[in-house]
Formats: C-alpha cells, structure tokens, sequence
C-alpha cells in the first residue's frame, strides 16, 4: 500500500509515518522541505496549497491520501480537484473543534452536528463537507477523524497555550502556576503513537469507508488533575492559582491571541465519546495513561532547559489569581 501523507513532519502525521512504515507500507511525504524527513520515506517537495505542486504528489500514484493541512473548504476543493478518482481513499484530520465547546453537552459524539464558534473549527467542518459531498459522487472514499488533544514528548500543553514545558519547568522550580475556574474544566489527551495507530488502522479498510471518528484515549480528566498529575511526575508539591475566566474576555486581554487557546477551548469541556472508534476498531484501545504519557515528556526533556516565564498577558492575569488549596 502507498501513503501519501500530505504534511508529514509534524506530531500526528510522524506518528502516522512510524506506524504505516511498522505496517510495511510505503510512505510519501509532500511538503515544502523545511524540516527533511528522519525516517526512510519518499519525498515530494512542493507547497499544499498550490495545485500546479499538489499534482506532483498525485503523480507518486498513491493508494491513500492522508491530509493533515487542509484548514478550509477552498483547500478542501483543491484537494478534491488534484485527486478524485485518482485515489482508493482520503483520510482527513479534521479537529474534535468543529463541535460546540460552549454547549456543555460533552462529551461529544460523532452525529452531532458541528457549531464550533471559533474559526478554526467552523473551517474544518466546512472543510469536512465539501469533501464529503465529493465521496458522495465517488471521487474516493473518505475517512475523517476528528482529534482531541494529541500530544507527543516534545508537545505537552498548559490550561494557557501550547507550550507546556512552561508548565513542567515551573513546577519543578516550585513557580506559581495559572488555572482558570479552578481548573475544572474537563479535558483529553491522545498521546500521538496511539493517534498514529487509528489512522494507519483506517488505511484502504473498508469499514472505515464513509466513517468520521472521534480520536481521543477515552480518559478524562479535568485540569486541576493533569497539572497535579505533573507535579506527581516531577515529584514535587504544585503551586497552584485560580483566576475566574470571564477575565480574559475584558480588557487589553479580550484580543490577545495568545488567549485564544484558552478563550476557545480549554476554559470549556473538551472531552469526545470514542465509543465508534473502539467498535470499528477494537485494537485500538490506547497504550499510554496520562500519568505514563507525562512521564514520557519528563524523561525526553529533563536534561533540557525550557523558558519558564509564561507571556506577558499570562503573567499579568497571574498578579491577579488567588492561590488555591492542595
């Protein structure tokens, strides 16, 4: 089997690349070359986004076509121009943010209807429909998967932002560590071997034709536990502040990206129902717990010397948290 992943260096897709390859099969990577690949794959050089390159991967014949880059319908239709009827199947990587954070109705099951009210999810779920639409008139046969939080050793989180090796340098140096509405808030985490494993399952399998997956371990937890669960890791007491949420809606900080992962997401339940997943796909059950997948970030980057200081908006609402009990 060949596939084409489209992206192929980041955390979900050279998870993918270290699973299709344990499964024999040939992988392709397209993209710019910025960061060459480590692993014993073809490589096609060309921009996503542009279809005179994206035709240069079609030309590498492709059984599947994994997508971890297409973020819109326009993409989603070029994706569709370059490859129908070319292709056996097309896996796209949507985002479990196409569903409506603010609902409460978590967690969230694959026939919902998608009412993200954040740009990146409402894309994705358009991006979703147009391609489902070219299925339907059978350019190929079309796999989503929607992930929550896929991590790997060297891209943990924080309640925050997305570097979460703040987080653990904070903690072990016995820093204040910012929470909001006292960290209760449900979350998930993937940890990206077993988010690579789903995907390369799905590969030219007929039951997965025509599925959309919610991708996610089934553990949940809320925040205040997945930053004690760190402080267990690292073996030291958290230091742990609380600021009420709606703060980051005012002021200088109601239009601070550096907000928005918090502003969108992770102040809400995140947590996704995988019950079809595990049914599909029985094998899958994941492999790492949360408390085995941060212990694997420790031991990656202990001898490392990550930034502890947290951006300047973070460390402004910091001055204005209150400490909370342990």
């Amino acid at each position: 089997m060949r596939v084409l992943i489209l992206g192929g260096t980041g955390t979900i897709s050279s998870a993918i690349t270290n699973e299709c390859l344990k499964s024999g099969n040939d992988v392709i990577h397209f993209n710019r070359g910025t960061h060459p690949p480590s692993v014993n794959v073809e490589f096609v050089r060309g921009d996503r986004f542009s279809q005179e390159d994206l035709s240069k991967a079609a030309e590498a014949k492709p059984d599947v076509v994994i997508d971890m880059l297409c973020f819109d319908a326009n993409h989603a239709q070029l994706l569709t121009r370059v490859f129908k009827y070319k292709i056996q199947q097309l896996i796209l990587c949507s985002s479990a943010c196409v569903y409506d954070v603010k609902s409460n109705y978590s967690p969230f099951t694959e026939p919902m209807t998608p009412n993200s009210h954040w740009h990146y999810g409402v894309n994705k779920a358009r991006a979703e429909s147009v391609l489902r639409e070219a299925s339907k008139e059978g350019a190929f046969n079309l796999t989503v998967f929607r992930p929550s939080h896929v991590y790997d050793a060297y891209s943990p989180i924080h309640q925050l932002g997305l570097n979460g090796m703040i987080l653990f340098q904070r903690l072990k140096l016995g820093l204040p560590v910012l929470l909001l509405d006292k960290g209760a808030a449900r979350w998930e985490a993937c940890f990206a071997a077993d988010a690579g494993k789903g995907f390369t399952a799905a590969c030219l399998n007929p039951i997965c034709y025509g599925r959309t997956y919610n991708l996610g371990n089934g553990d949940h937890f809320t925040w205040q536990t997945y930053y004690k669960t760190v402080a267990d890791v690292l073996g030291v007491q958290a230091n742990l502040r609380s600021l009420e949420s709606h703060q980051i809606d005012s002021g200088c900080y109601a239009e601070d990206s550096e907000l928005d992962f918090a502003r969108h997401i992770s102040r809400y339940n995140f947590v996704v129902n995988v019950d079809r997943l595990h049914s599909d796909l029985p094998q899958l059950k994941p492999h790492l717990s949360l408390e085995s997948g941060l212990a694997t970030v420790w031991e990656a980057n202990s001898s490392q010397k990550p930034k502890s200081d947290y951006s300047s908006s973070v460390t402004q609402l910091l001055s204005l948290s209150s400490a909370l009990e342990n």
